[in-house]
């Protein structure tokens, strides 16, 4: 089989339907899609369909596309994600806004977010406001001296025996997940139909919401979760 990564595959589950999809890496035009709906009465996702459904799918679109599928996009509509709201206020000293700052203000968010529920992991973690010196912005300034400053952020969440329930369902087909997804967030940040949501899902892993914090795992150089705000004031 050909390994070389030329696509993306795509999971989308609810409790009324499953969709495989793999879209070309570059345009993300589907060149593969498979589909099951469901007739269902329960709200949370049925394990033990997706598990039928993927053992029926896998081996035909990797024959399809002639390679493994290694990692998957998985983008859940479902009732199990949980909405974490936290306010963090920080001194400053007139000093110049800086990521040190920031990102001990986001490090601090998040420890809350896990006292409050630390059974569940985080899928999403958004900024909805910054305050800085009792003034509102939407999008984080830069330059700014301030001599304190607020963040109000939203964590999506969803269980973390769910999310071990549906890696451990992955791992029989050798996949690993590349990134959960909440599909109603994805959705309530696009006007453009056009767009179809593997292309939108695409946007946002790549930080097409800008006050989106990009959760990354530590590393042994003890690198911090929030590269994506490093970034912005380098």
């Amino acid at each position: 089989m050909n390994n070389d990564l030329t696509y993306n595959t795509f999971l989308f589950c609810s409790n009324r339907r499953f969709v495989l999809s793999v879209v070309e890496s570059n345009d993300l035009k589907i060149i593969y899609e498979e589909k099951e709906f469901l007739d269902s009465q329960f709200k949370s996702l049925e394990l033990k369909k997706l598990d039928i459904f993927l053992n029926k799918n896998i081996y035909r679109v990797e024959k399809k596309i002639d390679s493994f599928i290694k990692d998957i996009y998985l983008i859940l509509e479902i009732e199990d994600f949980n909405t974490i709201q936290i306010s963090i206020k920080n001194n400053n000293n007139e000093n110049i806004f800086s990521s040190s700052s920031l990102a001990y203000s986001l490090n601090e968010a998040k420890e809350l977010c896990f006292k409050a529920s630390n059974d569940e992991k985080i899928i999403h973690m958004i900024i909805d406001n910054y305050q800085i010196d009792k003034k509102n912005y939407s999008k984080l300034p830069k330059n700014i001296k301030c001599n304190n400053f607020s963040l109000d952020l939203r964590f999506i969440c969803l269980p973390n025996l769910l999310v071990k329930d549906l890696e451990k369902i992955m791992r029989k087909y050798q996949i690993s997940i590349k990134q959960i997804l909440n599909n109603r967030y994805i959705e309530s940040l696009f006007k453009d139909n056009n767009k179809n949501l593997y292309q939108k899902a695409k946007e946002v892993t790549e930080g097409f919401n800008e006050n989106e914090v990009k959760l990354q795992k530590k590393t042994n150089e003890n690198k911090g979760f929030f590269e994506r705000f490093f970034n912005y004031f380098s």
